[in-house]
């Protein structure tokens, strides 16, 4: 399936949703892993690419595993678009 040319959109969508759905805000969850509000604001509207290991301690501060993370990401990034036929 073809995907975005910036994957980051779909990852700070998916952030911005965990986060919101756990009431933390941006401050809540800056100060969890580490790093200040302005960063979360950028990562989760896609102005900024987070390092491996943000990244990492970001998806155990929303509760869930890398991969968790990165498959809801995977996912948010190719839903509503039709699979690519198979030629």
């Amino acid at each position: 399936m073809a995907r975005h040319a910036e994957p980051q959109v779909a990852l700070g969508r998916v952030i911005a949703s965990r986060r919101e759905e756990l009431g933390l805000k941006q401050e809540q969850l800056a100060l969890a892993v580490g790093t200040d509000q302005a960063r979360i604001s950028r990562i989760e509207n896609a102005g900024d690419n987070p390092s491996y290991g943000l990244v990492e301690r970001i998806a155990k501060a929303l509760g869930w595993e890398l991969w968790e993370l990165a498959k809801r990401a995977s996912e948010s990034e190719t839903r509503g678009r039709p699979p690519r036929s198979a030629s």
